[in-house]
């Protein structure tokens, strides 16, 4: 019987940049493509997009939790725990599988698979493939994340990229890491080899992404691991806030986050989604509103224990002077002499056609923020940070360390 299946297709012409060919653990070079949506989500262009087809696949048996089911070929684990009733969300504890990236980066999703934690999102099903979710038996096994060390130019200080982001910023500054997924698993434990940590001095790290609260047990096991090594090492956390609910803070700072710096995009549920790319309205508004509960939480809560300084991504295209007033005047209402820093939103990913901003277009950002009543804005941008990569700039290969 035939039925309706999704795959990824190229709907115009594209730059052959080659990030989906090199930088996405894709399935279809070996068994056709899965539906994943991994290659679609990265793609620079935005020309790769999901396809219906219809047609006859032939049915094949895995175990789930030890029972045998029929589910058919050529689509992803997740995929099959959904047809079997498994209830896959984008939100932590929303559901029996917590998928928040989907484009194999974070690891959030990883079930075990013939006794390995393998990421459900990406891993295409098999004949006779053994599928535990139960996750007293996940939590025997390490948890695991694709990362990028910086070491440390341009980021100053040894920085840690993870993968995968609940994000699709058309802006994205990372975006050939954010949606990576080739590449080896790496578990807390082995972090900091991949930091050099330990060769080289170091007083502080940062942990950025991507957005590295997607996978929470990495992210505090990685850090206590980090801690156990050095007492003494200060941690900054880059953080898009979305995910941090008062108790994932204050577990962060228990195991040794010092600095954080949540990255507020707007205050406006429209002006946020169009910046972040989500388009389901109820989840996003969840998500905006969990950042600036954050914001607020870390500085009435941590104030003096945990430095906090509020980056602002910015765009007169976007963001207007009216939004970007109310803005200021909400981390104003929670504090004044919160530390603001206002980040230049480059020409990237799928939005390279923007304009670069001058001196006076951030100059002008600082004074709508100041006159909200904001003490200290600081304006990262032009030669101060650097700048994105280009699609035809990737390097398609891998640097092993």
């Amino acid at each position: 019987m035939k039925r309706m299946f999704r795959i990824a297709v190229n709907v115009e012409e594209c730059c052959n940049c080659g990030f989906c060919q090199s930088f996405v653990a894709c399935s279809a070079r070996k068994v056709g493509c899965i539906g994943c949506g991994a290659c679609q989500y990265g793609c620079p262009d935005g020309v790769r997009e999901l396809k219906d087809i219809l047609e006859e696949r032939k049915e094949i048996t895995i175990r789930i939790n030890g029972d045998p089911v029929a589910v058919p070929e050529r689509i992803s684990v997740l995929k099959a725990l959904e047809l079997n009733g498994f209830k896959v969300s984008r939100l932590p504890d929303q559901g029996d599988i917590f998928a928040p990236c989907r484009s194999g980066g974070c690891g959030s999703c990883a079930v075990l698979i013939n006794g390995v934690l393998e990421r459900s999102c990406i891993t295409p099903v098999a004949d006779g493939m053994d599928i535990v979710t139960e996750k007293t038996e996940l939590q025997k096994h390490p948890p695991v994340r694709i990362i990028t060390p910086m070491r440390p130019y341009p980021h100053f200080i040894p920085s840690l990229f993870t993968h995968g982001c609940n994000y699709r910023c058309g802006a994205c500054h990372n975006w050939e890491i954010t949606f990576a997924s080739a590449g080896s698993l790496i578990v807390p434990k082995n972090v900091h080899v991949y930091l050099g940590f330990g060769r080289v001095k170091t007083n502080q790290i940062g942990i950025s992404g991507g957005e590295p609260t997607l996978n929470r047990r990495w992210l505090v096991d990685s850090i206590k691991d980090l801690r156990a090594r050095n007492n003494r090492v200060m941690i900054q956390l880059d953080t898009n806030a979305s995910l941090l609910s008062p108790e994932y803070i204050d577990e962060l700072v228990e195991v040794g986050v010092t600095h954080i710096s949540p990255d507020i995009k707007a205050i406006r549920l429209k002006t946020f989604m169009d910046l972040t790319g989500l388009s389901d309205k109820e989840l996003a508004e969840t998500l905006l509103k969990a950042s600036w509960n954050a914001v607020k939480y870390i500085q009435e809560v941590y104030h003096g224990r945990v430095f906090m300084v509020v980056a602002i991504p910015y765009r007169p295209e976007v963001t207007s002077k009216e939004e970007l007033f109310e803005l200021g005047k909400a981390l104003s209402d929670i504090d004044p002499y919160i530390p603001v820093n206002v980040v230049e939103y480059q020409p990237a990913f799928r939005w390279r056609d923007w304009r670069g901003l001058q001196k006076e277009d951030m100059d002008e950002a600082r004074g709508v923020l100041e006159e909200a009543g904001i003490k200290s804005v600081v304006i990262q941008g032009g030669a101060g940070i650097p700048r994105a990569l280009d699609p035809l700039d990737l390097v398609l290969g891998t640097e092993e360390f």
